[in-house]
């Protein structure tokens, strides 16, 4: 297929998968939204739209491959993951649990080995481990710590590290804005997940 009708198919499936991540994204987390109806729909407009513009890019980026459509997969999952984060404060076990089992085999579609798979996984999975023990829950929390090892494991050795350090970064400079603009404080909660999704984001398109 030209790469050109690869990128228009890729971001038409992207355009199908935006409203069924919105939709999840609303009926998967056990209570209701805290976020009131206009954001919502903010939400859902943004979602619909990102949707296929990242999944084109990645098709564009990549190439007609397997790892554009992996890609796809992955961009779903994430904005997925970062929305409910952002306004639930939750990582799912619904949705983490099933991304960690077909993590190992969409690693291997992306063209990971499986050392680097497991190394990554390991990485990832201890240091977020570590985080939580030394914060006691505060500022990490269970669920990133699983979806560290999911992020670890569609990453691998040695990008995992680059994802560990885009992360740091993008939550410093975020946390950062938000504190000199007072728009948080320090005793406010900053969901860390979308700055891990970001971070892996970052590590997962330097390898192109």
């Amino acid at each position: 297929m030209p790469e050109e009708a690869f990128v228009l198919v890729v971001g038409a499936g992207g355009a199908f998968l935006g409203p069924i991540v919105n939709h999840l994204a609303l009926r998967l987390p056990p209570e209701g939204p805290r976020l009131d109806a206009v954001w919502l729909r903010r939400r859902a407009f943004l979602l619909i739209l990102l949707m296929p513009l990242l999944a084109g890019f990645l098709a564009w980026h990549f190439g007609p491959s397997l790892r554009s459509l992996v890609g796809v997969w992955y961009l779903a999952l994430f904005l997925l993951i970062a929305a409910i984060d952002l306004e639930h404060r939750l990582v799912l076990d619904r949705v983490i649990a099933p991304a960690i089992i077909l993590a190992p085999v969409t690693a291997l579609l992306w063209g990971l080995s499986p050392l680097s798979i497991g190394v990554g996984g390991t990485i990832e999975f201890l240091f977020f481990l570590l985080s939580a023990l030394v914060s006691r829950g505060r500022g990490i929390g269970v669920g990133d710590v699983k979806l560290g090892a999911f992020l670890g494991l569609i990453t691998g050795y040695p990008l995992v590290i680059t994802g560990l350090m885009a992360t740091a970064v993008s939550a410093g400079l975020v946390s950062g804005i938000l504190l000199l603009l007072r728009i948080r404080s320090l005793h406010d909660y900053i969901p860390y997940a979308p700055f891990m999704v970001l971070g892996t984001a970052v590590a997962l398109l330097s390898r192109a």
